[in-house]
């Protein structure tokens, strides 16, 4: 179905489909154009079906780059729908159980909410923040704000440039921040690159009292790539004028389940939250005491002196830059 470049447009079609048409697949393609910011507080909301056997697909209909979404984009209890190829702001997913956000440009980041539903399932592909900025918000956020849980959720090939600290302020940043008032768990980051914002790159936070999924899974890094905010300025995002030095070389913060941690085949340019790790495998980390305070219940963290030193040549061929050029042959 292909539908005009607005908002209440995509909405309309995506009240129209029925679970049989869900089912057999259906894909919703929208004109080219700019989708203007909209001046309710959810841009879509009630859309969507957790009975659905597959997700509605809403794509550009002229492919990436053809659609623009202007400001935020806010989405609320959309349920089996996958948005794609949109580039824009910022976009937060709020009680969106089922749905996924993928291949896009983002200037300023992406969040995923639970607030008053418990979220699973709720993922993100190939989100990509690719310029540095002063800023005091972090790019990507795995939240439980609210009464509703969070957890089993994938984030896939992501990317994100660091944010720098303004001189005078007193802003906490993090590439990619954890936290919550209700329980949260069970991300997995897999492909990802994280550069490090004035803090850290991620930030897990820790347990909430009363988590019924204590035990289980808090964090999976597969073959991911995290660094301090020193290692991104010197080797892809040197500091703009009128940032802050950072004081710390840390690229994870926070504790998040001690042995409820796991890592494979992932790199660590900084150091490391003293916490207790799960099962390591093939992962290694520039902090050699980071090595001593991680300890794992399942392999070890490996200290690399190298990662500590690398050029902006060593992470190209790690982690190639993500130019719309690059996009462009990676999404047509």
């Amino acid at each position: 179905m292909q539908v005009a470049c607005t908002w209440e447009a995509i909405a309309k079609a995506l009240q129209d489909v029925t679970p049989r048409q869900a089912a057999a697949g259906f894909e919703i393609q929208v004109a080219a154009g700019t989708l203007p910011q909209s001046d309710q507080r959810d841009t879509l909301s009630e859309l969507g079906h957790l009975d659905w056997k597959r997700n509605v697909l809403v794509v550009p209909r002229d492919g990436w780059g053809s659609v623009t979404m202007s400001g935020e984009a806010r989405l609320r209890r959309l349920h089996r729908v996958t948005f794609a190829r949109f580039n824009g702001d910022f976009v937060a997913l709020t009680d969106c159980s089922g749905s996924n956000w993928a291949q896009s440009k983002l200037a300023h980041g992406l969040r995923i909410y639970a607030q008053e539903l418990d979220v699973r399932d709720c993922n993100v592909y190939e989100a990509v923040v690719e310029r540095a900025d002063i800023g005091d918000q972090d790019p990507f956020v795995y939240a439980a704000n609210g009464s509703g849980s969070l957890g089993e959720c994938l984030w896939e090939g992501c990317y994100s440039a660091p944010v720098y600290r303004r001189l005078g302020s007193r802003a906490h940043l993090d590439t990619f921040q954890m936290f919550g008032r209700a329980p949260y768990r069970g991300l997995t980051l897999r492909d990802t690159v994280l550069f490090g914002s004035h803090n850290a790159a991620l930030q897990l936070g820790g347990t909430v009292p009363g988590d019924p999924g204590l035990g289980t899974p808090f964090l999976t890094l597969e073959n991911t790539l995290l660094t301090s905010q020193r290692v991104a300025a010197a080797t892809r995002y040197p500091m703009p004028a009128g940032a802050e030095a950072p004081t710390l070389d840390q690229a994870i913060n926070g504790a998040g389940e001690p042995h409820q941690l796991h890592a494979s085949d992932s790199l660590v340019a900084g150091t490391m939250y003293t916490t207790k790790w799960g099962e390591v495998e093939n992962s290694y980390v520039s902090s050699e005491r980071s090595t001593q305070t991680n300890t794992a219940q399942s392999g070890s963290w490996t200290f690399r002196a190298d990662l500590a030193d690398m050029t902006a040549d060593d992470l190209d061929q790690l982690a190639p830059r993500p130019s719309d050029s690059y996009l462009a042959q990676v999404w047509r």
